[in-house]
């Protein structure tokens, strides 16, 4: 594999984050400068409707920071088009939301353990969650244990670092439109016994704006995803 230019590519798939955005991009900067990388940020916008995309563009003119507005098609897809970007311009590639839960100033302890690792896939700590969301995890993790043999702990976790050569690999076999790509690549992973890390995270609430995922879209979505893990799973050895 050619050698690529950057160390890093930090994907960022985002809609309707105009309260958080700028401060998200601007904590990743700070970390990332800390610790003296080569990196590219990339900011998929998935089609906002609010001032998110206003407040990107701002970013457009920095030298480690590309902005990709696409039409609206869903979390999913728009974390596939991130990475199908990503693998072509670091060793690399990263995954974060832009709602700040997961504090970027933990990306250096997964950064620190990716030697002779093929991933590291963080795990969210005392996370508190609902009742209806604790079974979809739970499902989550037994669906991919079966499926895939996967073991990992948090399955669907938008934080976490895999080497472009392999995720390269993945992303041929998962497509374009999928609905929970994070939670395949997991268990691709898994399947295909690529060396994986887990490092624990501290997850915080979100404090500003609304999740978008209610407990029933939670319950309607889980079980989209379900089927389509079904169909992913047959297509890797």
């Amino acid at each position: 594999m050619t050698k690529l230019l950057k160390d890093v590519a930090i994907v960022i798939p985002v809609f309707n984050e105009e309260e958080l955005i700028g401060e998200c991009i601007d904590e990743w900067l700070k970390v990332l400068n800390s610790i003296n990388l080569h990196y590219e940020i990339l900011i998929i916008d998935d089609g906002s409707s609010d001032a998110t995309t206003s407040i990107v563009e701002r970013y457009g003119d920095t030298q480690n920071i590309q902005t990709i507005i696409k039409p609206n098609e869903g979390h999913g897809p728009t974390i596939v088009a991130g990475y199908k970007r990503a693998v072509g311009i670091a060793e690399w590639v990263f995954q974060a939301d832009s709602d700040n839960e997961i504090d970027p100033n933990q990306f250096s302890a997964l950064w620190s353990k990716r030697q002779g690792k093929d991933a590291v896939i963080g795990w969210r700590q005392d996370r508190n969650q609902t009742t209806v969301r604790r079974l979809v995890t739970f499902v989550a993790r037994v669906v991919t244990k079966v499926l895939f043999r996967c073991h990992l702990r948090d399955v669907n976790i938008p934080f976490r670092l895999i080497r472009s050569e392999i995720l390269t690999i993945l992303l041929e076999r998962i497509p374009s439109n999928a609905f929970a790509p994070n939670i395949a690549v997991s268990g691709a992973l898994s399947l295909m016994n690529y060396q994986i890390e887990e490092c624990p995270v501290v997850f915080n609430e979100r404090t500003v704006g609304e999740s978008s995922l209610s407990n029933l879209a939670a319950l309607r979505k889980g079980g989209r995803a379900l089927f389509e893990l079904i169909k992913i799973s047959r297509v890797f050895p």
